[in-house]
């Protein structure tokens, strides 16, 4: 992902790549322009320090969910506990 894109050129990315293969990221941060979807049929996150998930994030449904990141059990637990669905690596 280039950084001169503007919001609305990502989502249309994002949205392309949900519909063909799922989105899959490598991230330090989970992107602000994914809040305005409402539906995400596969989310892929790579976290390259500690995972660290918005609250906005519960607010899309998202039918398949793969968290991979540093994280305590804790974290775990509370990432299990608001996407109970999701896959934590």
């Amino acid at each position: 992902v280039r950084m001169s894109e503007s919001d609305d050129e990502l989502l249309s990315q994002f949205r392309e790549m949900d519909e063909v293969s799922g989105i899959n990221l490598i991230i330090e941060e989970v992107p602000e322009v994914l809040s305005r979807m409402k539906h995400i049929e596969s989310l892929s996150l790579t976290f390259t320090d500690a995972v660290v998930l918005p609250e906005w994030l519960d607010d899309i449904t998202i039918d398949y969910f793969t968290i991979k990141g540093r994280m305590t059990d804790a974290e775990k637990a509370e990432i299990q506990r608001r996407f109970p669905k999701a896959v934590i690596k």
